[in-house]
């Protein structure tokens, strides 16, 4: 079975059309990216670094990330509604 059967992923990476969402494997690129330089960084450093910058960047970076996702989106529905009510 491979990992795009599962329904939890598929429905984290899409949106709710089903089409995969860029901003949303994104943000998990990020994350994942976030993950491996904290224990990267714990583990030359023997300590655990200040996790408060790198929530912020992470939250800056995905929401940012999410943000013009949503915005791309929104324009795309009133652009659409817009075309329709000119044909009319």
């Amino acid at each position: 079975m491979d990992n795009w059967s599962r329904p939890f992923l598929r429905s984290m990476l899409s949106e709710s059309d089903g089409n995969v969402s860029s901003a949303r494997f994104c943000i998990v690129l990020v994350v994942v990216f976030s993950l491996g330089w904290v224990t990267a960084l714990v583990l030359h450093d023997k300590r655990l670094p200040d996790l408060g910058a790198v929530g912020g960047y992470v939250t800056l970076v995905c929401g940012s990330l999410y943000a013009i996702n949503r915005g791309a989106t929104v324009l795309d529905h009133k652009s659409g509604a817009a075309g329709g009510n000119s044909q009319n």
